[in-house]
């Protein structure tokens, strides 16, 4: 994920999406970071675009969420936040996975650039031909192989 003053840039193996900063919803994480887009005109709903390389693990979000809600009980003594001397924001920053911590900077970067007055714009994919060439080709190479040596 690149971002910049204009907008943000999802860049997927397949492809890329460029989506100006007006048109970002909301950035948040499930499996993987996602980017709400505004509805286009025509569209009935806006447009989820999900993160191929920010993702955290199932496990992971689970102790982040049992970390929020104070249920430590269950959790191996090496992840509750011991007496460091840290402050509880740092703790709590610490406890966070990365791929939290990105799309909450995210998300806070579209919030700040919509109030700024960012203006929609339509959200441009392009493809990644030279990875699809890659695929196609490794995909050809296998059928000549299969095809060749049976």
């Amino acid at each position: 994920m690149i971002a910049d003053s204009a907008g943000l840039t999802v860049r997927n193996p397949l492809r890329d999406h460029r989506i100006p900063w007006g048109s970002v919803i909301a950035v948040d994480l499930k499996e993987s970071v996602q980017v709400h887009c505004a509805p286009e005109p025509g569209a009935k709903r806006g447009k989820v675009i999900h993160s191929w390389a920010l993702y955290t693990q199932r496990r992971t979000r689970l102790r982040s969420e049992m970390l929020k809600q104070g249920d430590r009980r269950r959790l191996p003594r090496s992840s509750v936040a011991s007496d460091t001397g840290m402050s509880p924001a740092t703790q709590k920053l610490l406890n966070q996975p990365a791929a939290q911590l990105m799309a909450t900077q995210l998300d806070d970067l579209a919030r700040e650039a919509r109030e700024r007055g960012a203006a929609p714009g339509p959200r441009v994919v392009s493809w990644a031909w030279p990875a699809v060439a890659a695929i196609v080709a490794s995909a050809v190479v296998l059928v000549l192989v299969i095809t060749v040596f049976p």
